[in-house]
This record gives C-alpha cells, structure tokens and sequence, in this order.
C-alpha cells in the first residue's frame, strides 16, 4: 500500500509525530507499506525521511529524476514526468533511469512505475531499454576477455 504525503505535509515535529502514531498503529498482516514523502523539505531533510522509513518499516519511495535515490534500500520509483505530468521521457533519460536502476543496489526486487496515463508508452520504452541492457551485458559476460 502506497501513502503519498503533499507537498505541503512538511518535516515537521508535529507532522512526523503523526506519521509515527499512524504507522504505528497500523496492522499490516502481508502487507508492505511503502510511503511517497512530496515536496522540497523532504528533499533536503531526505536522511531524516529514510530515518523515518527505517524505523516504521516503510519502503521509501521517490522519483529517482527528483531525490536521489538511497542505496541499499528496496527500490520503489515512481516517476511523475520532468517537469509535468504531459512530459514524455527521451530515450536518453530512459537510458540514464536505466543505470540509476543498475547502481541503486537494492535489496530484494526493483519496481518503477511510471505515474499517469501517458507514462505507458515510457514504461514499455523502458522495458525496451531493459532487455537491450541485459542481453548485451548477458552477451559480454560470455565472451572471453581480449
């Protein structure tokens, strides 16, 4: 279950007060809960957001265009456009999301979403990219050293 906060639900003593009490409380039986903090504040307090997630079990979730995305944490993007939700990805910045995803060294698997309707082409664009990669990493893994 994804929580999404805006913009406006900021770093403070208070709001981070009521996101513990409410994690805290809720039962989640085979449920992964992962949280969507939004706006500037979370950006530049992103140790506190990943202190938070820790603690309360949530999977951290950013847009890897945005906030940089931490390592060694499970991977859950979800990408909302450059600039907007009309924003249609370049090959170029599927090819760069590509090497974020290979470099994030996640635990366990890896899932973006491409947010809002016109992302479906950039998400089957993306698969493109991700089977060239592997079949050509896979072809240079077999091949004998020069």
């Amino acid at each position: 279950m994804l929580f999404q906060c805006p913009a406006s639900f900021g770093p403070t003593p208070e709001n981070v007060r009521a996101m513990r009490q409410f994690f805290e409380r809720v039962q989640r039986p085979n449920a992964r809960l992962l949280w969507e903090p939004r706006g500037r504040a979370w950006v530049a307090n992103r140790e506190m957001a990943l202190a938070i997630c820790t603690d309360l079990d949530l999977v951290y979730v950013v847009d890897p265009f945005v906030t940089p995305p931490p390592k060694g944490h499970a991977v859950y993007w979800r990408l909302h456009g450059l600039g907007g939700a009309r924003h249609s990805y370049t090959d170029e910045e599927l090819r760069q999301l590509y090497t974020l995803l290979v470099h994030a060294n996640g635990a366990g698997p890896a899932y973006v979403l491409f947010n809002n309707l016109p992302r479906v082409a950039d998400a089957r664009r993306f698969a493109s990219v991700v089977q060239a990669n592997r079949a050509r990493d896979s072809d240079l893994a077999g091949q004998s050293p020069p």
